[in-house]
């Protein structure tokens, strides 16, 4: 995504980015209009100018609080995904080690190197839509050699059947962590929202170009500025701040590091 480099920077400057440019566009919006149209002043019609910008703003930022809703409640539940894949990381490589055999101990390392790819490699990748190659070769080797191999007896099938499921639900959330990167909101909302700003902008372009009116109408728009900010911060889980965090990750990787 091009705008990235831009998101990574502290989110106090982001969101001043936005406030100012989106106040800006606003303020400039009457002294571009009667530029271009070559309008004469009217009190009426800057009235009803700025009647138009509040019902348009006032309809945005309802869209925005709710596009902000769906945006954290998508952020609480990636970082809630990624506990439970720390979880399952730890859960296979216990399951491993309680299989009680050289082989299946054997595939502990490749395991460990699995959730070290995703710290060190798919962590960055994903941030910018991607993924890392290793990271899957890597998942891929774990997950056949457990599935060439088979317990020996059947006291143990039951943990076996246990690390199949960890090998599963491992699969299943690196799959919806991986979807997550590119954001929880789609384009079509994306273009309403921009649809809208283009609208509140040409109907503050027929008001009057004077210093009251275009303070009044960046006002609105810095309220409407700072909103969107937050929307296009929280909706990026894996970019900015407040990214979520691959700590729990980390831990169970330690975790399986000590257990013997």
């Amino acid at each position: 995504m091009w705008l990235t480099p831009f998101l990574r920077q502290p989110d106090v400057l982001v969101m001043a980015t936005f406030v100012l440019v989106v106040a800006g566009c606003a303020a400039a919006a009457p002294h571009i209009g009667g530029a271009l149209l070559r309008l004469p002043r009217s009190a009426e019609r800057d009235a009803s100018a700025f009647e138009g910008y509040k019902i348009v703003f006032s309809t945005f930022g309802v869209m925005l609080a709710f596009l902000l809703a769906q945006a954290a409640m998508a952020h609480r539940e990636v970082q809630s995904n990624i506990v439970k894949e720390a979880a399952a990381l730890s859960e296979a490589d216990r399951a491993l080690l309680r299989l009680g055999t050289p082989d299946f101990a054997a595939v502990r390392p490749g395991l460990a190197s699995y959730g070290a790819l995703i710290v060190d490699d798919e962590w960055r990748a994903q941030s910018i839509g991607g993924r890392s190659a290793a990271a899957t070769a890597a998942f891929a080797g774990v997950s056949d050699r457990v599935r060439a191999l088979g317990p020996d007896d059947t006291r143990r099938q039951a943990l076996y059947n246990a690390l199949l499921r960890s090998l599963d639900e491992l699969e299943g959330l690196r799959e919806a962590r991986l979807a997550a990167s590119a954001g929880a909101l789609p384009t079509s909302l994306w273009t309403a929202v921009i649809g809208l700003m283009i609208i509140a902008f040409a109907v503050a372009a027929f008001a009057d170009r004077s210093f009251n009116r275009s303070v009044s109408l960046a006002a609105i728009a810095a309220a409407i500025g700072l909103l969107l900010s937050l929307v296009v911060i929280v909706d990026l889980p894996f970019i900015g701040e407040h990214s979520v965090s691959v700590a729990p990750i980390q831990r169970a990787l330690e975790v399986n590091a000590a257990r013997k």
